[in-house]
């Protein structure tokens, strides 16, 4: 029962953990939410369960040096996930007529200047 508890604080702690980073993120780069409800999850899950595994197996018994290993593994583990959404090629199909513009990586055309070339 004592080890349920203690994961159960491991998975909170890596769910608090990586929804502060994902609002960081949203905050800076203007990410979209979505992710952090659909990824974050998944991230502290992960998380927790490798830090329980080596708290488990006693590869590491100091609790501070795991709860280090959780953040760089919350940290880590959403790194990887966003790099695998960000660089993945979904297959679409444009409907964009002559003269139109389409946003590449779905995201938003910020503005449109013309360039003066420079001889």
């Amino acid at each position: 029962m004592k080890q349920i508890y203690f994961f159960a604080i491991i998975l909170l702690a890596s769910l608090v953990s990586g929804t502060l980073l994902y609002l960081y993120l949203h905050h800076k780069t203007r990410m979209r939410l979505r992710f952090l409800y659909q990824d974050n999850l998944a991230v502290g899950i992960i998380s927790a369960i490798v830090v329980y595994m080596l708290y488990r197996y006693e590869v590491f018994t100091s609790r501070v040096i795991l709860v280090m290993i959780m953040l760089i593994m919350v940290c880590g583990t959403a790194f990887v996930i966003t790099m695998v959404r960000f660089w993945r090629t979904p297959r679409r199909k444009s409907n964009a007529e002559k003269g139109q513009m389409i946003s590449p990586a779905d995201g938003s055309i910020i503005y449109v200047r013309k360039l003066k070339r420079e001889k």
